[in-house]
């Protein structure tokens, strides 16, 4: 009855003769399951971690092994390793996760904390109404890092320029612009780091400007 896996030499002897064989001896079905990872495991969206699954058969064998994973809506992207049990684990939505794995009867869970990632996006959004010379209409600027997360901006890096008219910062991650130039079509841009965008508004002549 094999107990310990791996490669085993069996020697045998019958009237004085010795013969050896070799034995392969594989793990048997997972009994319980675990990842080789103390804690809570913390990634940031959009950042890539190698996580460990290991599997112990009831006789004590532990081993790598591929498992079948259950995860929240859009709480991360797990994608196979180099062999098996080894997963790449990317971050999505923030929060504190609750990931289950299981493979044959076996289960196991691994909690996951996902934290704000880097600026990957960046949007303007204006909803004033009235965009016409001599009027300052509100300019939102809006970050989201890979998973989709809103982020707040640092006024000191953002870059907003526009024929249409000038900035002046107002509060948090909005802004002020200032129309005195009329036009169909005027770009409104953005610079934040590495990231950038850009719309295009209208902007009626008041004749009495």
């Amino acid at each position: 009855y094999p107990v310990l896996a791996g490669h085993h030499e069996v020697e045998v002897e019958a009237g004085g003769v010795f013969a050896a064989i070799g034995i392969d001896v594989e793990p048997g079905l997972p009994h319980t399951l675990r990842t080789l990872y103390d804690g809570v495991v913390v990634v940031l969206s959009g950042a890539t971690i190698q996580l460990e699954v290991n599997a112990t058969d009831l006789d004590g064998n532990d081993f790598g092994t591929d498992v079948i994973w259950f995860t929240p809506t859009d709480s991360v992207d797990i994608a196979n390793g180099t062999r098996e049990g080894s997963y790449l684990l990317r971050g999505l939505r923030t929060g504190n996760h609750l990931l289950r794995f299981t493979s044959g009867l076996a289960e196991g869970e691994v909690f996951v904390t996902v934290e704000q990632g880097e600026p990957v996006q960046v949007e303007l959004q204006i909803v004033d109404i009235a965009i016409r010379t001599g009027y300052q209409i509100d300019v939102e600027v809006r970050l989201y890092d890979f998973g989709g997360n809103r982020l707040s901006s640092n006024p000191e890096m953002v870059l907003l320029t526009s024929g249409a008219g000038t900035f002046v910062h107002d509060d948090g991650d909005h802004w002020r612009l200032h129309l005195d130039r009329s036009g169909e079509q005027q770009r409104v841009e953005v610079e934040y780091g590495t990231v950038g965008g850009e719309i295009f508004i209208d902007v009626e002549a008041d004749p009495l400007y």
